[in-house]
This record gives C-alpha cells, sequence and structure tokens, in this order.
C-alpha cells in the first residue's frame, strides 16, 4: 500500500531535521520489534544525511546484537554498541 499524505508529511518531517542531531528513543527491556524499529529508523535518518543514534536504557540481548550492525545506539553503560 502507498500512503501518499503520510509519505508527504514524512518528507516533510526528515526535511525539518536537516543538520540537526537525532536520538531515537527505545522503551525499557527491549523486544525484538523494539530494537528492529529503533534500528531501522536510525538507518533511513542516517541515509537521508541526518546526525541519529539510537539510545535505550538496558542493555541489548545477546540473541539480538546481531541486528545492530554498524548501527550506532547507546545503551546504559553509556557505551557505544554497534
Amino acid at each position: 500500500m502507498y500512503f501518499k499524505n503520510d509519505s508527504e508529511r514524512f518528507k516533510a518531517v526528515l526535511e525539518s531535521l536537516q543538520g540537526k542531531q537525532v536520538a531515537v528513543l527505545s522503551h525499557l527491556r527491549p523486544d525484538g520489534d523494539c530494537i528492529g524499529s529503533a534500528i531501522a529508523l536510525v538507518r533511513v535518518l542516517r541515509a537521508e544525511g541526518i546526525d541519529a543514534v539510537g539510545m535505550n536504557p538496558n542493555s541489548i540481548p545477546q540473541n539480538l546484537r546481531s541486528f545492530l550492525g554498524d548501527t550506532p545506539l547507546l545503551t546504559e553503560s553509556a557505551a557505544q554498541v554497534g
């Protein structure tokens, strides 16, 4: 499906974020959906030239770390993962 109105709004949001730093926040005790969504949004933003990083107050479970790749994600230890 194609949502023309939503696509136009998203394009406008991306344009408004140019030149800014963006943090994509996740919820506590992230599950795979949460981590995957945050990583995807960070990747989209970075692909558009926006300085974006993911942030989560908890560590990413070991079995989900392979999804990170080179996507920057900060966790509770304030150490960058990925």
